[in-house]
């Protein structure tokens, strides 16, 4: 029986295996665009409309053209749109990457998505081999150690997001 959230042609019988696979293997890209425009505050600088990367460049300290660069990523996975040659805007997407908006993403995104995780998930095969954690390995303490040696990080998970 398929799955009815799934069309015909998402169904996983109608993408070859090694395609998926592949789909898989750079699914990491994806959560380090996510989790730059989140710690950027992109959806926060188009909250008021439409505008260019050269616009917003000076406010989140990037060059104007990597920064036009990766908001084109952006607008591929259906984050933000392409609004006219140069600009772009928020889709319903990318609204919930804002700050302090119901429903948001944009903490649980930095926490999940945020170099802490990833150094755990480096770990992962030694986790696996050892049956210790990725968080031990990678910091030397459990996760409950880190959250008071790491205040930045304390304050970003404690953050709501809705």
């Amino acid at each position: 029986m398929s799955d009815p959230h799934f069309s015909a042609a998402t169904q996983p019988a109608a993408i070859p295996a090694h395609v998926q696979l592949m789909q898989m293997a750079t699914g990491c890209w994806i959560s380090q665009l996510l989790s730059t425009a989140a710690n950027l505050s992109i959806a926060d600088h188009l909250a008021g409309g439409p505008k260019s990367a050269t616009e917003i460049a000076e406010a989140v300290r990037c060059n104007s053209r990597s920064l036009h660069r990766f908001m084109r990523a952006l607008a591929n996975f259906g984050i933000l749109t392409r609004a006219g040659e140069q600009k772009f805007a928020l889709t319903p997407l990318g609204e919930a990457l804002k700050r302090d908006v119901p429903g948001a993403a944009r903490s649980t995104v930095l926490m999940t998505a945020g170099p802490m995780v990833w150094k755990c998930f480096e770990q992962l095969q030694y986790a696996v081999e050892t049956g210790k954690t990725g968080m031990e390995k990678a910091f030397g303490m459990p996760l409950f150690g880190i959250r008071p040696a790491n205040p930045d990080y304390r304050l970003q998970i404690l953050r709501p997001s809705c």
